[in-house]
């Protein structure tokens, strides 16, 4: 990856991006425009990490390859029912006496 850079905004709904670097930044006087289609998994948080390589679009350089550095999101812990603990709506009722 030749280059590195932040997040600066993703929007999931049109599926597209800013990454803020100062490397593209001295070259090419803006942040980097990125389609979800670059990202791995089609998606990006503000604050992520990411390495990238530059492409030439018809509307001039976007971001391409990108590769996740590191993660601003915050990851839960899994719930019970995805480590296979049954649900309580899985737990049978007690039977009346």
């Amino acid at each position: 990856m030749a280059y590195t850079g932040l997040i600066k905004s993703f929007n999931a709904e049109k599926g597209y991006g800013f990454i803020e670097s100062t490397q593209t930044q001295q070259l090419y006087g803006k942040d980097m425009f990125v389609m979800k289609t670059a990202l791995p998994g089609g998606a990006a948080a503000k604050g992520d990490k990411v390495a990238f390589n530059v492409s030439e679009a018809h509307n001039g350089p976007v971001a391409s390859d990108v590769q996740f550095l590191s993660s601003s999101a915050v990851v839960a812990a899994p719930m019970p029912s995805q480590m296979g603990a049954p649900r309580p709506s899985q737990v049978a009722p007690p039977r009346p006496s």
